[in-house]
């Protein structure tokens, strides 16, 4: 009597492809770690690929196949290796030092704030006070000129040489005088002739000198 063909407790492993790392049955577990994610889900018992992404990411690398396939399955999963990775701790950590400096700057400058708008409202003060000093500086100025103007070189040379034939017809008049009329006497005519005479020559004087450019008007 032939003997019964049980079937066999073991199970035939079908061996993975040669691009594909070579993993044992048995070592398929799930192992949960304190937070409720797995830390090494499929122990790895096989050789590091080495290779530019391996020696980049060698977390990954040392992964099994299994690992790798819940990687691209479970979002979760992914997340936390994600963020477990050195490079990626070092970018938040760098992230969370700007925003510190950030807010370091925001704070720095609500705290100047109230000081900027007093000198903003200090500012605006002395910038309308000098507009009004230079508006008051061009209304003197302008009143100064009309001062000034009789004061000036052309008023004061129309003046001289107003004077200066007054000088003349004056010294004229004495002569006349005293040769048609005759009621002068002779040392009174004298001295009043030189006098008016004198200063019709100093007058004289001081307008040729002035119109030879030799007197200077600053």
């Amino acid at each position: 009597m032939n003997s019964e063909e049980r079937p066999s407790n073991e199970t035939t492993i079908t061996p993975a492809p040669p691009y594909l790392p070579q993993t044992s049955h048995s070592n398929h577990q799930t192992n949960e770690n304190q937070s409720g994610r797995p830390s090494s889900r499929h122990p790895s018992v096989y050789q590091s690929i080495n290779d530019p992404l391996s020696r980049d990411f060698p977390e990954i690398a040392e992964m099994s196949k299994e690992d790798l396939q819940d990687l691209l399955q479970d979002e979760d999963y992914f997340r936390a290796v994600f963020i477990g990775l050195p490079q990626v701790k070092e970018l938040m950590e760098n992230q969370q030092e700007l925003i510190a400096a950030n807010e370091a700057i925001a704070h720095k400058n609500l705290s100047l704030k109230d000081r900027l708008e007093q000198v903003r409202e200090e500012t605006a003060k002395a910038f309308n006070h000098t507009h009004s000093l230079i508006t008051t500086f061009g209304e003197l100025s302008k009143e100064q000129a009309e001062l000034y103007q009789p004061f000036g070189e052309q008023a004061i040379r129309s003046r001289l040489l107003t004077a200066l034939h007054e000088s003349d017809r004056l010294t004229e008049s004495l002569a006349s005088e005293f040769a048609e009329e005759g009621s002068m006497e002779e040392d009174l005519f004298v001295k009043q002739y030189r006098e008016s005479r004198t200063i019709f020559h100093r007058r004289a004087l001081i307008a040729e000198r002035w119109s030879e450019g030799k007197i200077r008007w600053d």
